[in-house]
């Protein structure tokens, strides 16, 4: 009985030492939180037939949300999908501590600074 005890013991510590190992979603609503200063803009493949000019922003900031799969930027909330959200017209993903914002076929890195 006594061995079947410490087995028990054993698989415990086991199970709660991986519970206590696993990572949080690194695409969180606390991971997208902060500032995000411009740091260089990719290639950019106009559309000459539109000849619309791409301009990005020199900062966004992440604000929380009620809901923890959402955040705000700006007035507008969005709802967070892995490391990813946006549309058809323009979309942002997270990379750690960069984001990739794409406009079209434009896209630009910016950097979190907290």
């Amino acid at each position: 009985m006594k061995s079947i005890l410490s087995y028990f013991v054993i698989l415990l510590m086991g199970v709660a030492f991986i519970q206590c190992g696993k990572n949080e979603n690194p695409c969180s609503q606390s991971n997208w939180i902060g500032t995000y200063i411009f740091q260089a803009e990719n290639e950019c493949i106009m559309d000459t037939t539109n000849q619309e000019e791409v301009n990005f922003v020199d900062t966004i900031v992440f604000t929380a949300n009620n809901d923890p799969n959402k955040i705000t930027w700006g007035m507008y909330q969005y709802n967070l999908d892995d490391c990813f959200f946006g549309n058809i017209k323009a979309s942002l993903t997270l990379e750690e501590d960069i984001i990739i914002y794409r406009i079209g076929d434009c896209s630009a890195n910016y950097l979190k600074i907290d």
